[in-house]
């Protein structure tokens, strides 16, 4: 593997975590997931491309390499972010949909109070005698929220949809956050490998 395909892999693996990052700050908008997103599919395409021209300085780089494009094309996470890359780049839709959306809470009222205890539902009791009557006070917040929709890669006209397992294993989330933190770390992995390759 030629040395400077892995340098050029590298850097683009620096976008790729600045872009996983922003994703997973919780209060980040809508549109700057969506750049988040892109800049994250964009960064991982051109990590092949990169590897791609390194290895043709070898016979043993090149079947590794030839390897690795095979996983992609059947791994259904990398097929995904594949196609993805493709749609962003060729085509005019996108692998995310981001929306605002309103999440309902319990809020502090008279003569009770919330427990907030993550091992068991929400509830709340009474502080002193029990009223008649309670009033539960209920806030709304709004939150942004983010799912991968199907893919069309418009070259060929196929539609990839979203994954639902990974080097043989089912997704249990499938949130891109997720996505993309289970990319960056195939990605690491691959770099490591392609490091290991004698130029």
């Amino acid at each position: 593997m030629h040395p400077t395909a892995i340098k050029h892999a590298r850097r683009r693996l620096e976008r790729i975590k600045a872009a996983v990052a922003k994703m997973q700050d919780r209060t980040i908008q809508p549109v700057e997931f969506e750049d988040a997103w892109t800049d994250f599919v964009m960064a991982a395409g051109s990590i092949y491309s990169k590897l791609e021209q390194g290895a043709k300085s070898n016979g043993v780089s090149s079947a590794w390499f030839g390897r690795k494009k095979h996983e992609r094309k059947s791994d259904e996470l990398l097929s995904y972010i594949h196609h993805a890359r493709n749609s962003e780049e060729h085509g005019l839709e996108s692998g995310l949909q981001t929306f605002r959306n309103r999440q309902f809470r319990m809020a502090e009222g008279e003569g009770y109070e919330i427990i907030d205890d993550p091992n068991r539902p929400l509830s709340f009791r009474t502080k002193g005698k029990p009223p008649e009557k309670m009033k539960i006070r209920i806030e709304a917040v709004m939150g942004n929220s983010a799912r991968l929709v199907r893919v069309k890669d418009i070259r060929f006209g196929d539609e990839f949809d979203p994954p639902t397992a990974h080097l043989g294993r089912t997704l249990e989330i499938r949130h891109p956050v997720a996505v993309a933190e289970l990319t960056l770390a195939y990605l690491t992995s691959l770099i490591e490998e392609a490091e290991k390759l004698k130029p």
